[in-house]
């Protein structure tokens, strides 16, 4: 009984969770700035002050705990939508010309996780998938980063 008892406690939340899916919050910027989870997250210009649908960049993030970094200089020309994934994955959609690219962010480090293939067209998320145009759909996991649907 001891060992069952000692399986449901520790073991059984670790499997609950191996199937699972990571939470998926999408950002509404206020000017260029968000306030996300336990980040601040700083967009740069803006294309239009009243209505803002781009941001140039670069991407600053601060923690409340006061810890600062600034995303690679790759990662501009930014568009919606953004979201944040896993509680500190930074989903951030970007163009050049007629091509865009999604980047995936860790907002702890500001490091680059992952990076879409190019693509035409806008980027959504559906509970806990984002949809790239052109590609397989993608699952977004426990760990931040999108990984192809099988047979999809």
């Amino acid at each position: 009984m001891k060992k069952i008892l000692t399986f449901f406690l520790f073991y059984a939340p670790v499997v609950a969770h191996a199937n699972g899916a990571a939470t998926v919050t999408t950002l509404s910027p206020v000017d260029s700035q968000i306030s996300a989870g336990s980040y601040t997250i700083a967009l740069g210009e803006t294309d239009d002050p009243k209505a803002p649908r781009t941001w140039e960049g670069p991407i600053e993030i601060t923690t409340r705990g006061g810890s600062h970094c600034v995303v690679n200089d790759e990662v501009s020309l930014i568009e919606k939508p953004m979201a944040l994934v896993g509680g500190h994955y930074l989903y951030v959609p970007t163009y050049s010309g007629s091509e865009g690219a999604l980047y995936v962010v860790d907002a702890d480090t500001c490091a680059v996780a992952w990076k879409s293939k190019s693509y035409v067209g806008k980027i959504y998320f559906s509970g806990d998938r984002v949809v790239i145009p052109g590609q397989p759909w993608m699952k977004i996991g426990l760990r931040g980063v999108p990984t192809p649907a099988i047979g999809k």
